[in-house]
């Protein structure tokens, strides 16, 4: 995965579903396990808060469970 300067380094769920190719609930259960890092933020005044992951920990996770290509398939 690239990036460029401008790229968030958070992201909600549906945009981490969007940059992974994952579903949100495969990332969800990976969440829960703690396999890359995400925080719940809550702004002062509100009752419901966003969960927002960490792009750079999802990226070392899915490289973490990826295997190698073969030289075949490329």
């Amino acid at each position: 995965m690239t990036h460029q300067e401008n790229d968030p380094a958070w992201l909600s769920w549906k945009k981490a579903a969007h940059y992974s190719g994952l579903c949100i609930q495969t990332l969800r259960n990976a969440e829960k396990t703690g396999a890359f890092q995400s925080r719940m933020v809550i702004i002062k005044g509100r009752s419901k808060g966003r969960r927002l992951i960490n792009r750079e920990s999802l990226d070392r996770w899915i490289w973490s469970q990826s295997e190698p290509q073969s030289q075949e398939t490329r």
